[in-house]
């Protein structure tokens, strides 16, 4: 009886620890860079506010020492800069949160990493990299990279900005989002390498780590460049209805679980209101 007693409290012991806020602490920190739809779209969800996009906006400038961009919130797209070859002029960054929110960009970290893809571009503006024929997929991966290597330097959750690029199809401008998602992570990985040898990264050390990159996967970019000059285009997807989905489905399960407890935290806040 004792010993059934004592299995008993050792269960709740771990059940109190599983709901407390220390447990949720660290299970977000182990999710940080986790790349899947489930911690992307649901998980650690914050409401980007005007004065954090300053904040984080101004983290990013003072990285790659430009002047702080104007911010507009308007966007035909998800995010693009605007900029001229004088980078003391600064630049343009428009972007579009619903759109950003709709793919995972959907936190104040996600939206920092966005914007260093963003202002890379103008950054790395003098710098030509040919190990692609396609000129374009090597920028926007050298900028993929520099997100990594700011997500690992400064402390920034890059998974969602993984789980939205790495879902991209290729186009004439970018490439397929599975080298984008392998981009980030290098970066990181780079960065990783140079904080152990006592190196703190900064943005003039990255070229290497891009170099090296872009190198390595020059021969599978240039295939999947081919590949995607010469096949036809898919035929476009057909949106799917996830509530028609069978129950057994784990994201259907997550979204219905994700609006009971929005429902539910509705009904308290009301319910705090009446009283």
């Amino acid at each position: 009886m004792e010993e059934e007693e004592d299995k008993r409290r050792e269960h709740q012991r771990a059940m109190d620890y599983i709901s407390s806020p220390q447990a949720r602490a660290f299970y977000k920190r182990m999710r940080r860079h986790e790349a899947n739809v489930f911690n992307a779209m649901f998980k650690d969800k914050e409401q980007i506010t005007e004065k954090d996009i300053e904040e984080r906006v101004k983290r990013v400038a003072v990285f790659f020492d430009l002047p702080i961009p104007t911010i507009l919130k308007s966007s035909d797209c998800l995010a693009k800069i605007s900029f001229t070859s004088h980078t003391e002029f600064g630049s343009e960054i428009r972007y579009d949160l619903n759109k950003l929110e709709s793919i995972g960009i959907n936190n104040v970290d996600a939206f920092e990493a966005l914007i260093t893809h963003e202002l890379s571009h103008q950054y790395l503006a003098r710098y030509k990299f040919n190990f692609c024929r396609n000129r374009s997929w090597s920028v926007e991966l050298a900028c993929d990279f520099i997100v990594g290597v700011r997500c690992s330097a400064n402390s920034i959750a890059s998974g969602k900005y993984k789980y939205a690029v790495g879902n991209m199809s290729a186009s004439a401008t970018h490439p397929a989002g599975k080298f984008r998602a392998k981009a980030v992570k290098a970066g990181f990985d780079f960065s990783e390498w140079l904080f152990k040898r006592g190196i703190r990264p900064k943005a003039e050390i990255v070229l290497t780590g891009i170099n090296k990159f872009l190198c390595e996967y020059s021969k599978q970019l240039n295939e999947a460049l081919y590949k995607y000059a010469t096949a036809p285009p898919p035929a476009p997807k057909k949106e799917i209805d996830i509530m028609e989905l069978t129950d057994s489905n784990l994201l259907k399960q997550a979204i219905l679980k994700y609006r009971r407890e929005q429902e539910k935290n509705q009904t308290s806040q009301q319910d705090e209101r009446n009283e």
